[in-house]
């Protein structure tokens, strides 16, 4: 099964603890106002893989990975491509944390096998559609309607709440990226 994805960056310091590989799903139709990503919503915008050979790559050329950080786009869009790249990372570390647009009940009640399995697997998912009006610019997600859905003991709702949001600047190919939460 193949997957889009758009990049693949590290070290990543501004989407949660630690130097994190970070990567960013194509996909989306959710499409939030005031999105930091819409051009990820288009699925050709991405590049397409296999989860196990990009999982290969990062543990081949991303020395001491402390977690991945996965946006995008949605990432809960290619569900089942997903799940197998988790499958994969998990072996690399077990510490991932997954954004995405939809809410914590529709995943719950979502009805697919893949999305129960990546729920498992992760270590928190920040879900929820960002809306700008509850951007209070605290914490590791971007709008205060946003749920902590903590599946690892390393996280505290506390902690996640009070993170001290930062942006990162990377060169990625021949453009600046700004990636973080505003």
């Amino acid at each position: 099964m193949k997957i889009y994805v758009a990049r693949v960056l590290f070290p990543v310091t501004a989407l949660g603890p630690g130097k994190r590989a970070g990567i960013w799903f194509t996909g989306c139709d959710r499409h939030c106002p005031e999105c930091i990503s819409p051009e990820l919503w288009n699925m050709n915008y991405g590049r397409e893989t296999e989860p196990e050979e990009l999982a290969r790559f990062m543990e081949t050329h991303m020395k001491n990975i402390e977690g991945f950080s996965i946006s995008g786009g949605e990432p809960f869009y290619q569900s089942e491509g997903l799940k197998l790249l988790l499958e994969h990372l998990i072996k690399i570390n077990r510490d991932i944390i997954i954004f995405t647009g939809y809410t914590a009940e529709e995943l719950q009640k979502s009805g697919d096998p893949a999305v129960r399995d990546i729920m498992d697997m992760a270590s928190l998912i920040v879900a929820g559609p960002y809306v700008p009006e509850q951007n209070n610019g605290m914490g590791l997600r971007g709008s205060s309607n946003q749920e902590f859905l903590i599946r690892g003991h390393q996280y505290q709702k506390d902690e996640l709440e009070h993170y001290k949001r930062k942006l990162q600047l990377f060169s990625y190919g021949n453009q600046y990226i700004e990636i973080g939460i505003p």
